[in-house]
């Protein structure tokens, strides 16, 4: 006997050796292939209602219906003489075949009837199995995907609390200093006093922000509204915002615009926010000495944006990672600078927002290239 069950995945039965059997010291004979497709006419007759297909005249004392040359000719020659479909919720899991009787009888209609129900039996234990390997399969997952985003959670609020801390702590002292000394510090000394305050509340601010806007994407509360506006513009401002950050890393800052003059339809907060992160996250992970390239060129009604660094580059099985919200990389010298794993979530979202995609190559220590296209709304008449 032997029991062919459903493969899904290649629409096969594939033959397996039958439970039980008598043992004896003699090695067992190999196994015969009697696998066949489930689009098979034997398999499709099985389905629709025949709860038993006798084959050829070893089986009983009638001919079978079905012609030899129907039949498969691996089960001829295995001897097949009697199928038995094993079906389950209206789907058939198997297959049952037996060969000749030892005793080379026919097979009475009476062990015909028992061979049903055991059949039936067994195609309800073979569907729970199934059921029971795919709930398994199923909670495992799940069980991996908590893990996972517990950690990255449990990530996540330790670098909250790091971004929250650090410029606390920062405006914190500075205050007292200022308190502390009021009336007696000279003037330079206070004026620095007061922008180290100020750039750490903006440090706050812009954290604030970027929880205030995943949670606005998460909801779809966050909107954008596209307009015509000048590229040139959003992409001298954004860099000029970076300036301090970029000089005090001693990083080259580029821009090459093409054409320079471009208008293209985009939410210009939004566009600049884009540009902020990206330039941001060079600026982080490029060594002093870097450079940083921001271009922009026409392609057939859309310009292609890129921020293209010479910094540490990014692992390959973390191209994709790096835009879930809450990742970060376990590289030491991604952990040694600060961050919430939120710009690049954020960035990709308000990018698809304004119908693009976000792309990145990298190459581990020798940079990466982030990129994004803007539709044209209007290029500039030649003179």
């Amino acid at each position: 006997a032997w029991l062919l069950v459903l493969d899904e995945e290649e629409s096969r039965f594939a033959a397996l050796p039958s439970p039980g059997g008598e043992k004896n010291d003699q090695e067992a004979p190999p196994v015969p292939d009697l696998s066949i497709p489930a689009s098979h006419p034997l398999a499709v007759t099985l389905l629709q209602g025949e709860d038993v297909l006798v084959l050829g005249e070893t089986g009983m004392d009638r001919q079978s219906q079905w012609p030899d040359d129907r039949i498969p000719a691996v089960w001829r020659e295995a001897g097949v003489c009697v199928a038995l479909p094993l079906i389950s919720g209206g789907q058939m899991v198997g297959i049952y075949l037996l060969g000749p009787k030892l005793s080379g009888d026919i097979y009475q209609r009476q062990e015909l009837d028992l061979l049903r129900t055991l059949a039936n039996q067994a195609a309800i234990a073979i569907a729970n199995a199934r059921f029971y390997e795919q709930v398994h399969a199923f909670s495992q997952e799940m069980e991996a995907k908590v893990r996972e985003r517990t950690q990255e959670l449990r990530d996540f609020i330790s670098a909250v609390y790091h971004e929250l801390s650090t410029p606390m702590t920062a405006i914190r002292g500075y205050t007292e200093l200022l308190m502390g000394e009021e009336g007696k510090l000279p003037e330079a000394r206070k004026q620095r006093y007061l922008q180290v305050v100020h750039r750490n509340v903006q440090r706050l601010m812009r954290l604030v922000a970027d929880l205030s806007d995943v949670a606005r994407i998460e909801d779809g509360r966050l909107t954008i509204h596209p307009e015509p506006l000048r590229l040139r513009d959003v992409v001298q401002g954004t860099v000029t915002s970076l300036s301090s950050m970029v000089e005090e890393k001693g990083l080259r800052l580029a821009v090459n615009l093409d054409p320079e003059d471009a208008i293209v339809l985009g939410d210009e907060q939004r566009v600049g926010q884009i540009l902020t992160n990206l330039l941001t996250n060079a600026c982080r992970y490029t060594p002093a000495g870097g450079r940083i390239t921001v271009t922009a060129q026409r392609m057939d009604g859309v310009v292609e944006i890129t921020v293209r660094d010479t910094g540490i580059g990014i692992r390959a099985d973390e191209l994709e990672r790096i835009f879930d919200r809450f990742y970060r990389s376990d590289d030491p010298l991604v952990r040694e600078q600060s961050g919430t794993g939120l710009g690049l979530a954020i960035t990709k979202s308000l990018v698809e927002m304004h119908g693009s995609r976000l792309w990145v190559k990298s190459r581990v220590g020798q940079g990466s290239t982030f990129g994004f296209t803007l539709p044209l709304a209007e290029m500039p008449h030649e003179q």
